[in-house]
């Protein structure tokens, strides 16, 4: 509200002002969590590599759905509420919230 009222009549929030919403987007961010844009992908390795003595060939795929972490009690306290404190501070752990995806 107080960036609408420093607006002028036709005037449209800028990019900074759109910045300064902080609860604004960690509603959205929650709403997200809570109700995914995509249930799961298939994700693929690009490369040979090796991990705990286990080598993933290049072209392996596996499926990584919302539920792994989004919804995960590891992840997030009471994951099934709705609470847009989990997103103040730095917020929640890489790659437990990934709600476009968190690259190649």
């Amino acid at each position: 509200m107080e960036i609408t009222r420093s607006k002028g009549p036709d005037e449209l929030p800028t990019w900074e002002d759109i910045d300064k919403m902080k609860f604004s987007w960690n509603v959205a961010r929650e709403l997200l969590r809570l109700t995914p844009l995509a249930e799961g992908a298939f994700r693929e390795t690009t490369t040979d590599f090796t991990y705990a003595g286990f080598t993933i060939p290049k072209g392996w795929k596996t499926f990584w759905t919302v539920h792994s972490t989004q919804k995960n009690q590891m992840c997030f306290r009471d994951p099934e509420k709705f609470d847009i404190s989990r997103f103040e501070g730095c917020g929640p752990a890489p790659y437990t919230f990934v709600p476009f995806g968190g690259g190649p």
